[in-house]
């Protein structure tokens, strides 16, 4: 049985995390973060919610059953103690 990914909630929190991830971590007039932390704030909950979102996606396409390969990239959920552990591969040269 085939599972649908609902590709507009896909594309809608793609867009979101686009545009806290158009700016750098670190703008080039401010010298760095000042922190220390490789992302903003913005940045990091953006990059959360795409992890997230992806595991969803993964987890509706049965990539929990195996390996499941879309545009040449194969998406693998896996469980262990402490969680799912979402396993992302391209081919070479991508």
């Amino acid at each position: 049985m085939k599972q649908r990914i609902d590709l507009e909630r896909a594309a809608e929190a793609e867009a979101e995390a686009f545009g806290a991830r158009a700016v750098g971590a670190g703008p080039k007039h401010r010298g760095g973060s000042a922190t220390g932390e490789p992302f903003t704030p913005a940045q990091g909950r953006a990059l959360s919610d795409l992890a997230r979102s992806l595991v969803q996606i993964a987890r509706d396409a049965g990539a929990e059953h195996g390996p499941v390969v879309i545009s040449g990239v194969s998406f693998e959920l896996r469980y262990n103690g402490a969680g799912e552990v979402l396993s992302i591969r391209t081919g070479a040269g991508s």
